[in-house]
C-alpha cells in the first residue's frame, strides 16, 4: 500500500482482509511474534524484513516445524501428510491475534478465520471481529 500511495494511488480506506500480521505496521512493533519473525528474518543476507511475502513464508515455516515436531521419530511422509493434513492446532505468532493454524479430518485447509482490515494511510487497521470460513463472527 505504501508503494502504491508513492505512486499516487488515492489508497485511503482500502477495505480487505488478513490473516498475518502486516511486518510494516508500527501497531506490531513490540509484538512477541513480530521480534521473532525480525529475528528470524535478520539470518536472511536477501530478505527485506518489510516484505510481507518474506513474513508468509516464515509463517508456513513455523508450522511447518510444528508438523515435524508432531511426527517425532516417525518421518515417514504417510505420517507428515496425516499430522499436517488433519491434527494441526496451533497458535502461529505470525497470524493476527485469535487465528487459529487449525487441519481436521474433515476439514484440511489450515486457516479458517480472517479480520477485515482498513488501510488508514500509514498501516490497517483491524475492523470487527474474526470471521470464520463459514461466514459467521468470531
Amino acid at each position: 500500500m505504501g508503494i502504491a500511495a508513492k505512486s499516487g494511488a488515492a489508497n485511503k480506506n482500502v477495505t480487505s482482509v488478513g490473516y498475518l500480521k502486516d511486518p510494516t505496521d508500527p501497531q506490531w512493533a513490540n509484538d512477541e511474534g513480530m521480534k521473532l519473525y525480525k529475528t528470524v528474518i535478520a539470518n536472511c543476507a536477501t530478505c527485506k524484513p518489510e516484505d510481507g511475502f518474506n513474513l508468509y513464508g516464515v509463517a508456513v515455516a513455523y508450522t511447518m516445524v510444528d508438523v515435524l515436531k508432531q511426527a517425532g521419530s516417525n518421518m515417514t511422509r504417510a505420517n507428515v501428510m496425516k499430522i499436517a493434513s488433519s491434527q494441526l492446532n496451533e497458535t502461529n505468532p505470525f497470524a493476527l491475534p485469535g487465528v487459529k493454524i487449525q487441519t481436521t479430518s474433515s476439514d484440511h485447509f489450515p486457516i479458517m478465520q480472517e479480520q477485515v482490515i482498513t488501510w488508514a494511510g500509514t498501516g490497517w487497521k483491524l475492523q470487527g471481529s474474526l470471521i470464520d470460513e463459514r461466514g459467521t463472527i468470531k
